[in-house]
C-alpha cells in the first residue's frame, strides 16, 4: 500500500508540474504561453526557442519578446507580433527566441590552434527570464517596450558539449610544413653561389660603378 501511495503521489507531483509550465502567464496587455523552462542548446550555434503571445484585452497589441539575465548578451534581436484583441491563450501566436552562443568549452591545443581537443567537465548553464513586452509608439514617432505590460516566463539554457579527439591532422600538416621549410633552406643553400664568388661580383659590380662615375666628371 505505501508503494501504491508514494506512486500516486510522483503521478500527482508530475501531474502539478505539468500543469503549472503550461499556465499561461498574462498582464495588462500581452499574456506569454510557455511548455518549457530548461532548453539544451549547443554552442557556437544559434539556437531559437519557441513561446506563445496573447492578448485577452480590449485593444489590438504589437509584442516582442526580449531576455535579460545571464544569457542577455547572446540573444538576437525578435521580431515584433501583431495580435488582436481578445485573443485568449489557447490561441496565441508563435513567436520564437533565437540564441547566439559563443564558444563555451574551452579547448587544449598544443601550439595556437594546432593539435586541439576539448574535454567538457562541468556543464555550463545560464539562466534568466524570457520577457514578452508590449511594443508602443510615443510622440515623434519614437518605438519603445511598454514596461507595464510586460510578463516574463523562467529560462535556463543547458549549453552542450561534444568532446574531441585531439586533432591529428592539424598536427600532421604542421610537420610536413616544417619539413618543408627545411627542405627548401637546404636547397636554396645548396645551390646558392660560394663566399668568395659572391665577394668577386660585389667588387666588380662597385668597380664598374666607379669607373661610370670617373667618365661622368673627366667629361665634366
Amino acid at each position: 500500500m505505501e508503494l501504491n501511495i508514494l506512486k500516486d503521489m510522483r503521478i500527482g507531483i508530475l501531474s502539478l508540474v505539468v500543469l503549472i509550465l503550461m499556465i499561461p502567464a498574462v498582464d495588462a496587455g500581452v499574456g506569454i504561453v510557455y511548455g518549457v523552462e530548461r532548453a539544451e542548446i549547443e554552442e557556437e550555434l544559434v539556437t531559437c526557442v519557441a513561446y506563445g503571445v496573447y492578448n485577452p484585452w480590449e485593444d489590438n497589441a504589437t509584442v516582442k519578446v526580449s531576455a535579460r539575465g545571464e544569457f542577455a548578451n547572446f540573444t538576437m534581436e525578435s521580431e515584433t507580433v501583431d495580435i488582436p484583441s481578445r485573443t485568449k491563450h489557447q490561441d496565441a501566436l508563435p513567436i520564437d527566441i533565437c540564441f547566439d552562443i559563443p564558444e563555451t568549452y574551452e579547448k587544449e591545443c598544443l601550439f595556437w590552434k594546432i593539435g586541439c581537443k576539448k574535454e567538457c567537465g562541468e556543464e555550463v548553464q545560464y539562466q534568466g527570464e524570457i520577457v514578452a513586452s508590449e511594443v508602443v509608439e510615443y510622440a515623434g514617432g519614437v518605438t519603445g517596450s511598454k514596461v507595464t505590460g510586460a510578463v516574463t516566463a523562467p529560462l535556463t539554457l543547458r549549453i552542450n558539449c561534444k568532446e574531441t579527439e585531439r586533432d591529428m591532422v592539424s598536427i600532421a600538416g604542421l610537420i610536413g610544413l616544417v619539413i618543408f621549410a627545411m627542405l627548401s633552406v637546404l636547397v636554396w643553400h645548396h645551390h646558392r653561389e660560394p663566399i668568395s664568388v659572391r665577394r668577386q661580383k660585389k667588387a666588380e659590380r662597385l668597380m664598374k660603378k666607379r669607373q661610370k662615375l670617373e667618365r661622368k666628371l673627366r667629361e665634366i
